[in-house]
């Protein structure tokens, strides 16, 4: 660490992992570049204040500026519909951001945020995610580094943490909460590991083995991603933007064999669907196709350019389309296509055709059919869907007598 280049915003709660971590930085950066914080979640009763009051003392013993956020955690848990343990989360790691945001600028030079995270927790992070179904992200434990989120102790376990503090001498409170198994967490850290460790003694340390060579292999499996997914198209219309990419067949070739020991389609398409999703927001697929979903155009309206002309008729452009006004009952609507939309495809004497049917015959898929504009007249009848059709019964004929010309939407 450079004390000259960083400054440092550490998370002070008062128990032993975050004492180590401030005292730790004091040995090492310059206490100018130093700010402690705590955030009072109010969620102890008095527990929480004798908190706050042990972090305001260590910080005048070490000589740490101390900054003291209260929340009003329930609350904002009942509003976000979350668990207590994100609520107080999302609150603290919000509140840290925005200040290293405010302290970067007035500074004007890098702001890091350190928190007390250590071996063990990286330990019980891939367990919770183990039982809960993940992918090889999920099994490499706690990064050391990520964004604005700095680790330094991440190489420590909390045995080491224990001892560091005993050597220099340094109290540190208890969360009673940690005690109880309630949380997951709690259940990983005070029943399940402590069986672990009854089995074979240096699982924790089987378990850091294995973090290591994951963190190894996810490198190699985000180069090999990368280059997977590279074919992903970014797409915009109708003022949105999303992204869309199928499977080649070239990544099914090996797995349509029925050996038990080999993966069929559909586990290969999951599986490829799991690690598309952890790279963009809001995704879902259709088969083989994966996009990210749209917000509802359904009621989204475009403004029409339309300009009535006299005879004849101009050249064609794919930039508008020529009508006969006579046929037509004005106003015109620009909207998107709704379920059920039929238009009578130019060529098609007295039958209408399902809009849904272009698309399939046009091979849309279901992000490109929602942001199709439709052009409809005031009794409701299709004249174009824009980009595929337009429709024969407003087509220009010798007996008519002015054109509408209507400009592609935007």
């Amino acid at each position: 660490m450079s004390s000259d280049t960083t400054f440092y915003i550490i998370g002070l709660s008062g128990g032993p992992d975050s004492v180590a971590l401030l005292h730790w930085m004091c040995q090492r950066v310059d206490k100018s570049y130093l700010l402690a914080t705590h955030c009072n979640f109010h969620l102890r009763g008095d527990e929480s204040m004798r908190d706050q009051a042990f972090c305001q003392q260590l910080c005048s013993n070490l000589q740490v500026p101390l900054l003291v956020q209260d929340f009003d955690t329930r609350t904002f848990m009942a509003e976000q519909k979350m668990s207590l343990e994100l609520a107080a989360r999302e609150l603290r790691y919000n509140w840290w951001r925005t200040l290293a945001a405010d302290k970067g600028r007035e500074l004007g030079m890098p702001v890091r945020i350190a928190v007390g995270h250590h071996r063990d927790d990286s330990i019980e992070t891939l367990l919770m995610n183990l039982m809960r179904g993940t992918g090889i992200k999920g099994l490499v434990g706690i990064p050391a580094s990520n964004d604005l989120i700095i680790r330094p102790l991440l190489h420590m376990s909390r045995a080491d943490i224990l001892q560091y503090l005993s050597e220099h001498e340094l109290s540190y409170i208890t969360d009673s909460s940690n005690l109880e198994n309630d949380a997951t967490r709690n259940k990983i850290r005070n029943m399940l590991l402590p069986l672990m460790e009854q089995i074979n003694p240096n699982v924790r340390q089987g378990i850091e083995k294995t973090i290591h060579y994951l963190q190894q292999t996810q490198r190699w499996e985000s180069e090999r991603l990368d280059e997977i997914f590279a074919s992903t198209q970014q797409y915009q219309a109708a003022g949105a933007t999303w992204y869309e990419w199928t499977v080649p067949a070239s990544l099914l070739e090996n797995s349509t064999h029925s050996g038990s020991d080999t993966l069929s389609d559909n586990d290969t398409i999951q599986t490829l669907f799991y690690h598309w999703s952890q790279r963009y927001t809001g995704a879902t697929q259709h088969d083989q196709l994966f996009y990210t979903v749209l917000p509802d155009l359904s009621q989204q309206r475009a403004p029409l350019c339309t300009q009535i002309l006299s005879l004849p008729s101009p050249s064609f452009s794919d930039q508008y389309q020529l009508f006969d006004l006579g046929k037509i009952q004005l106003p015109l609507t620009c909207r998107h296509w709704q379920e059920g939309d039929r238009i009578q495809p130019l060529g098609m004497k007295g039958a209408s055709k399902l809009v849904s049917d272009l698309f399939t015959n046009a091979h849309y898929t279901p992000n490109r059919k929602a942001t199709t504009w439709i052009v409809a007249d005031a009794s409701g009848r299709i004249l174009w869907v824009v980009g595929l059709r337009v429709s024969d019964w407003a087509k220009i004929t010798p007996d008519t007598r002015q054109i509408l010309r209507v400009n592609k939407p935007e």
